[in-house]
């Protein structure tokens, strides 16, 4: 007798409902939601002007299991590709939350040379988990 859903099948559909998540993010462990905060230095969150830019500032807070974590902030240019993962190691605090920043440059990169305008959109990653939050910034000319 053939089964009409295979192996391969079953384990793709079970990494598609493990990717898919409520409006929001999950759900945490305290019930507070995990925020990501994409700015310039002096915390203005756009739209920027690119050729005033150095550096954008990206600020994560989330409630997490005491230890230390990997964090990634997927980086996605306005044309929907993916820049760059930002990648660093966090420890939670004794209140058991990670408060994170970290910076992205600007000036004299590619974004730059290549006048690299739009929305871009920033995705922050726990522990290779699912998405926890996302921000998004306008550059402008």
């Amino acid at each position: 007798m053939r089964r009409p859903f295979g192996p391969a099948f079953l384990l793709a559909a079970v990494a598609l409902a493990a990717c898919q998540q409520s409006p929001g993010g999950p759900a945490s462990p305290t019930g507070q939601p995990a925020t990501l905060a994409v700015g310039d230095e002096t915390g203005t969150s756009g739209p920027l002007r690119l050729s005033s830019l150095a550096r954008l500032r990206i600020q994560g807070a989330y409630p997490a299991a005491p230890g230390r974590h990997t964090q990634r902030i997927d980086v996605i240019d306005p044309h929907g590709a993916l820049y760059g993962p930002l990648r660093s190691q966090v420890d939670a605090g004794a209140d058991g939350a990670v408060k994170s920043t970290q910076t992205l440059e600007v000036a004299g990169t590619t974004i730059e040379k290549y006048h690299m305008v739009g929305t871009w959109q920033f995705v922050l990653v726990v522990d290779e988990g699912p998405p926890l939050a996302s921000a998004t910034i306008d550059l402008t000319d």
